[in-house]
């Protein structure tokens, strides 16, 4: 169910099931690779197992996507990876939309914890 975070519309649970709805954005600078890994919170959870694929990179280096903007995940696969005999999913962002610059928000929104 969506929920109001001052003027910005989250569906919170968005990433229980990695939905594509909503969500604020912090990024982590690709280390040896082209790649970046994002911090993404849907206003109550926060996933760090999200990365971008190389062709989106424009969208960090041209600061569209940037620190706490919201967006729309639009299209998406997800990777099992094994994690110390943990099994844990990898979402690889193939397409993302841009709804708020991070510039605009400013701010994280809600009080999200790391769960996924």
């Amino acid at each position: 169910m969506p929920v109001m975070y001052n003027s910005y519309n989250l569906t919170e649970g968005a990433l229980e099931g990695y939905k594509k709805l909503p969500r604020t954005i912090n990024i982590k600078d690709g280390v040896a690779t082209d790649r970046y890994r994002l911090l993404v919170s849907d206003g109550q959870s926060l996933s760090s197992f999200i990365m971008m694929t190389t062709q989106l990179n424009n969208l960090i280096t041209d600061d569209i996507l940037n620190e706490y903007a919201i967006c729309r995940i639009l299209n998406y696969h997800l990777a099992s990876v094994n994690e110390s005999g943990t099994e844990r999913y990898v979402m690889l962002i193939l397409d993302i939309e841009v709804l708020l610059s991070g510039n605009e928000v400013g701010y994280k929104i809600g009080n999200p914890t790391i769960r996924c």
